[in-house]
């Protein structure tokens, strides 16, 4: 069974992120120890030759050939003779010959032995992790170099909501990398296939096609990314075979956890590149957890009951930080109303004593002015509300609450979806006043 995330990387990735140098060959050969001392005359030698000319003389005048027996017999004895006259020649030669190679012989072996030490080590220092890691390395760069860039960057596919926002947050985290709008020709179809977000590397020729599955089709119901899609599966391999990783996220785990799926895309950039440079910025953020990809007839379970509908309600920003809110809470529940009454007396109070040539009054004027141009302090200001809430910091939940409400009263929720601050501050509040309740 598959599960999201689902992560694809080319064979040849694969094979040069597990391969080894190979092993030396020693070339030299064991030295030849140089034998025993030569003997003047090979005695055992002539005996053997002597003893074969008589049989075979004999042999040959018991049938008959008495003169064939004779001359085979002189012949044989002189050859033997010349060949002890030989050895008795050259022995002073044969002996200066087995005195150098004698002598020769020890460095020659502590030669040998030596270079035999020394290619072993070289072999073993070969297989040390430093240097697999060195030589894998090289081989990814090759097999990088030769990945097929995309070949356009005008595409028309439309884009949903929940891209436009996970593609801010990849963007944030990997500045100059994530490009969205990218084509690849398909060989013999009219259309191109389009990364949701293609993560290039120029420098290293790294590519990466994450995608964004949804369970159905928003307007058509159409199933879609079920387990053993074909268009899935083709498009899968089309992008392997070009060199390019592949990265699916359901579209839920985007949405309800935005920060964990960048950590995703950092790990596997941190285990293909063994550079973990990138994945330390989320050292604190949890791993993404597994969620099972669907069939065809779950997807259509889905589409009937508006499944994409209800986790798309949720902020990605609540759904990533630790606060855990229940939203059921009851106000009966609160502590001590008077109290958390007089603190929202006491807040409000001091949104209307700023004046507007005060400090706060000119950063909140910056926070509305950076809202229009970027959505910046939109997710600052919340990030701020929920690190304070969480820890029970009452003076800087006050004062980002403070700084919030007073961008709200310069046009705030003109810049935002409606009803989107209102429900992040109720229910980091709720938080806030449960903590403050365990502690007071």
């Amino acid at each position: 069974m598959s599960h999201f995330p689902i992560i694809l990387i080319p064979s040849s990735i694969q094979q040069a992120k597990s391969a080894h140098p190979p092993t030396l060959i020693f070339p030299d050969s064991l030295p030849q120890h140089p034998g025993t001392k030569p003997q003047k005359i090979n005695n055992p030698l002539i005996a053997v030759e002597v003893a074969l000319t008589i049989i075979i003389s004999t042999v040959i005048t018991s049938g008959g050939g008495a003169g064939w027996g004779f001359l085979s017999f002189v012949t044989a004895a002189c050859a033997i003779t010349f060949q002890a006259w030989q050895q008795i020649k050259t022995y002073p030669q044969r002996k200066r010959d087995h005195q150098r190679e004698a002598g020769a012989y020890p460095k020659k072996l502590e030669d040998y032995n030596y270079k035999k030490r020394h290619y072993e080590q070289e072999n073993k220092a070969s297989q040390s992790p430093e240097r697999v890691a060195e030589f894998q390395y090289k081989l990814l760069r090759d097999v990088l170099r030769r990945t097929s860039a995309h070949d356009g960057d005008h595409s028309v596919a439309t884009r949903g909501c929940s891209e436009a926002k996970f593609g801010d947050h990849l963007k944030r985290y990997f500045p100059g990398k994530i490009h969205s709008g990218l084509t690849l020709k398909i060989p013999n179809f009219d259309h191109p296939y389009t990364p949701d977000f293609a993560y290039v590397d120029s420098s290293l020729k790294l590519h990466i096609d994450i995608e964004l599955d949804e369970p159905y089709a928003h307007n058509t119901k159409e199933p879609m990314h079920y387990l053993g899609a074909w268009k899935d599966n083709n498009r899968n391999d089309f992008f392997l075979d070009k060199g390019w990783l592949v990265i699916r996220f359901s579209e839920e785990q985007v949405v309800c956890h935005p920060k964990s799926c960048r950590k995703t895309i950092a790990s596997v950039i941190a285990e293909v590149l063994g550079d973990n440079s990138v994945l330390n910025q989320f050292v604190n953020v949890p791993n993404l957890q597994e969620m099972r990809q669907w069939t065809q007839s779950e997807a259509e379970d889905m589409a009937a009951s508006d499944y994409r509908n209800k986790y798309s309600q949720q902020p990605s920003e609540l759904a990533d930080s630790p606060i855990e809110v229940n939203p059921q809470v009851s106000k009966t529940a609160l502590p001590n109303p008077s109290r958390a009454q007089s603190r929202g007396a006491a807040r409000k109070a001091r949104l209307a004593g700023l004046s507007t040539s005060s400090p706060k009054s000119n950063y909140i004027d910056e926070q509305v002015a950076i809202i229009k141009t970027g959505k910046k302090a939109h997710s600052s200001l919340l990030d701020d509300i929920f690190a304070a809430s969480h820890q029970g910091d009452r003076e800087k939940m006050e004062e980002a609450l403070l700084v919030l409400e007073g961008v709200e009263k310069r046009g705030f929720n003109k810049v935002v979806c409606q009803g989107y601050t209102m429900k992040i501050r109720t229910k980091a509040l709720q938080e806030f006043n449960n903590k403050i309740a365990r502690t007071d």
